[in-house]
């Protein structure tokens, strides 16, 4: 017997490929940044790759790609005239 999925799996299933889109996206906005990073320093910067300066463009990464995935949610919902804690919990 063929059913359909009730509302609830939906909702999931839902939820499940949008947390799978945002984490494919910020992942690229972090590689993104790495090359990035990578390019502006390449001259100025040969031969001084430490632990300490491998952390510090973790964190710049990591900042970035935040900062892509929901640094425009303010300005977003000011635009588009939505409630800024409904885009928020979108």
């Amino acid at each position: 017997m063929d059913t359909f999925p009730s509302e609830d799996n939906r909702t999931e299933e839902a939820a499940t490929i949008k947390l799978a889109h945002f984490s494919l996206a910020w992942s690229i906005f972090h590689e993104i940044y790495h090359i990035k990073l990578a390019h502006n320093c390449a001259s100025a910067q040969v031969g001084i790759d430490t632990p300490e300066r491998f952390q510090e463009d973790e964190f710049k990464c990591d900042a970035y790609a935040t900062h892509m995935i929901v640094g425009g949610v303010e300005p977003y919902a000011k635009h588009s005239n939505e409630d800024l804690m409904q885009v928020r919990r979108l």
